[in-house]
C-alpha cells in the first residue's frame, strides 16, 4: 500500500492523504466490478494461478516467470480445449449482443454452452423478457451470432400491469 500511494502521490502529484483515500475508492469500485462479473473477491490470492509482490520482486523475475508459465500451458493445449474455448465465447459473445441491445427489455439473462466443450450441442439462452415482440428479434440476433451453432431457447415472459395514474389530493 505504501509503495502505491508514493507512485501515486508522484504521478498526480497530491499528497499521502488524498493518494490513500482515493486508492481506496478505487479498490472498493474494482472489488465490487470484479465481484460482480466473476463471483468472487479480487484480493482472494487463491483465486490466481500465481500471485506476485511487486514491492519484493523485480519485475524481470515476473515477466520470465509468467513467459515460463505461459510457455508450459501451451504446450499441453488440446483441441477439446480449444472447443470449449470457442463455445465459451460464442456463449459470451451471444450475452453481449443481448445485453447491450437497448430494445430488448430482458431482467435476466444466463447464455452457456449446453455441454461443455462439445460444440454440436450448441449453447442455451435462458432469460426474462418484458415484451413478447422482444422474444424474436433476441431468437434472430443470436441466431446470426452462431450461424450453424444449436441455439436453444429458454424466454419467459412476464407481464406487469401498468399502475394507471397516481391522483394525490
Amino acid at each position: 500500500m505504501e509503495d502505491r500511494i508514493e507512485r501515486l502521490s508522484k504521478r498526480e502529484g497530491i499528497d499521502a492523504e488524498n493518494a490513500r483515500w482515493l486508492i481506496g475508492k478505487v479498490d472498493k469500485e474494482m472489488g465490487g466490478a470484479v465481484y460482480l462479473i466473476y463471483g468472487s473477491a479480487w484480493d482472494d490470492p487463491k483465486q490466481y494461478d500465481r500471485v506476485f509482490d511487486t514491492a519484493t520482486q523485480k519485475a524481470d523475475e515476473i515477466i520470465s516467470a509468467i513467459k515460463d508459465e505461459l510457455l508450459k500451458r501451451a504446450s499441453v493445449v488440446t483441441e477439446k480445449a480449444r472447443q470449449v474455448l470457442q463455445l465459451r465465447a460464442l456463449a459470451a459473445k451471444v450475452r453481449a449482443r443481448i445485453a447491450i441491445e437497448p430494445t430488448f427489455p430482458i431482467s435476466a439473462l444466463d447464455v452457456k454452452p449446453k455441454e461443455e466443450g462439445l460444440i454440436h450441442y450448441g449453447i442455451i439462452v435462458r432469460g426474462v423478457v418484458y415484451n413478447k415482440k422482444a422474444v424474436g428479434p433476441i431468437q434472430e440476433a443470436a441466431r446470426e451470432i452462431c450461424g450453424d451453432v444449436p441455439v436453444e431457447f429458454e424466454l419467459q415472459y412476464r407481464w406487469h400491469p401498468r399502475l394507471g395514474e397516481w391522483h394525490f389530493r
